[in-house]
């Protein structure tokens, strides 16, 4: 058979299957619209789009947003009620007030007709991000939690080691306490010229970097107020950010910047993993991307030597340490209520969530992070990393952070609340404003946005929430 031939054999295939395709699901072809924050973000989309539109009667047409604008486009477009998007991918944040105001359509009924295996998605993702009241309105996209990133071979080097020893009087480790942060911090702070394991600096080195720009900032600050026993709320929805835990907190957070690149006020998650896969930090913060990325050698100075560990916490009076990393972002998926085809559109997202969300978390490029246990049971599927052993490390150090994580506040209002926090930490950490001034003025601001949402309906969604954290273990009293 001619090379013509084959082509257009191929061709007939292909029609036919899309026809019968179309036959079995009773309708001609739709148009679904899909947005997502763009880039690597929105990546796996891209990467099935001829899939999907192979195995189901749909076209599909995507839309990525600008990682920073996700709320804001939304809300616009459903506060106008065009129509224009089928499926949304957001942060879990957004989840209460999208719900609330009915942009979004439940999926109960739907995963009884098609099962997404609901029981392998880790329970925070599936319970607190997915659910709301109880119901299901989202599937997993994303496994976000912030995890600690430091460098081993400065760690194990046994020049640092007897240095640190002589000048802190206890052992180089990877830091279990926020005190033990700030001496880590500090001690592997060095300038251009002055050697670090054993090696002359070119340029200047820096013991940590943070994240500095405002739309999760909180995120980061959180991770150590939680580990102090703070909290968003107390039960009857009285601010708990401005505590004197939580200005102390906020005082660390300014102490580490003198130990942080001098511009790192700007950076947003790229610049901060930047930091550290260059070699420029000895440690950092970071959701889990760090760790496959920095695996790569082709853009990573410091590929085989990257650890991951606990974000530090807090000893408590019985002399245990506190940890709660925050579960910041974590995307989800949702169907919304004027979608035209439901169905075919939860088809999409049971195929996101379920049948190539391996292949996707694994991944050096995309930006999403495990969340089915599934994932975590594989080190096999992520080729990144140059051995089983170095893979598992990566997983269970991420794993590890999840079982103690703290939830992201995913009531009406969380974006609102969130975004004046880290307005408030922007200013302490620019010193604009003291750590008191700023959570003052962030307590004061949230008690307006409560009483503009409604106080009585706000403190029930609250409550809800943390007897959900409760029941499910992720209540630390």
């Amino acid at each position: 058979m001619r090379c013509w031939q084959v082509r257009l054999l191929t061709l007939a295939i292909f029609i036919l299957t899309l026809m019968v395709v179309g036959i079995a699901w009773g309708q001609e072809r739709v148009t679904l619209n899909i947005t997502c924050d763009g880039g690597a973000n929105i990546a796996p989309f891209e990467w099935y789009k001829d899939q999907l539109e192979a195995e189901l009667p749909v076209n599909i047409v995507l839309h990525p947003l600008p990682f920073e604008e996700v709320y804001s486009k939304l809300k616009a477009e459903f506060a106008t009620a065009t129509g224009a998007y089928d499926v949304v991918v957001f942060f879990p944040k957004m989840l209460g007030d999208f719900v609330i105001n009915e942009y979004l359509l439940p999926l109960d009924e739907l995963n009884e007709r098609l099962p997404v295996k609901t029981d392998d998605i880790i329970l925070p993702v599936r319970e607190f991000y997915c659910k709301s009241g109880g119901k299901l309105y989202a599937l997993p996209y994303d496994g976000d939690v912030l995890a600690m990133w430091y460098r081993k071979d400065l760690f194990e080097n046994p020049e640092e080691q007897a240095a640190f020893q002589a000048e802190y009087g206890y052992d180089l480790q990877p830091p279990e306490t926020w005190d033990q942060w700030l001496d880590v911090a500090e001690f592997f702070t060095r300038k251009k010229g002055e050697k670090l394991a054993g090696e002359v600096l070119d340029e200047d080195f820096y013991g940590c970097a943070t994240y500095g720009q405002r739309d999760f900032m909180y995120a980061w600050w959180f991770s150590q107020y939680a580990s102090t026993g703070g909290s968003y709320f107390d039960e009857e929805l009285n601010p708990m950010i401005n505590t004197p835990e939580a200005v102390e907190t906020l005082e660390n957070l300014v102490t580490s910047l003198q130990y942080c690149p001098p511009d790192v006020l700007t950076y947003g998650f790229d610049e901060l993993q930047a930091a550290f896969i260059s070699g420029r930090c000895a440690m950092e913060i970071n959701w889990t991307d760090v760790g496959r990325v920095g695996s790569d050698p082709t853009v990573s100075k410091v590929a085989g030597k990257i650890g991951v560990g606990l974000v530090p916490g807090t000893k408590m009076s019985n002399g245990k340490v506190l940890h709660r990393p925050v579960m910041a972002a974590s995307r989800v998926m949702a169907i919304t209520k004027t979608c035209k085809a439901p169905e075919l559109a939860f088809e999409v997202l049971r195929f996101m969530a379920l049948d190539s969300s391996l292949a996707y978390v694994s991944s050096s490029y995309a930006g999403m992070d495990p969340f089915r246990i599934s994932h975590f049971e594989t080190p096999e599927a992520f080729g990144m990393f140059s051995s089983y052993a170095e893979a598992k490390e990566y997983l269970d150090g991420v794993r590890s952070n999840i079982e103690v994580g703290y939830p992201e506040l995913t009531m009406l209002g969380s974006a609102q609340y969130m975004d004046t926090l880290s307005l408030a930490l922007s200013q302490a950490l620019a010193k604009q404003k003291t750590p008191q001034e700023a959570l003052d003025w962030a307590a004061s601001e949230w008690n307006k946005i409560t009483e503009s949402l409604g106080e009585d309906i706000q403190k029930q969604y609250y409550q809800e929430l943390i007897q959900s954290w409760k029941e499910h273990g992720y209540w630390f009293e």
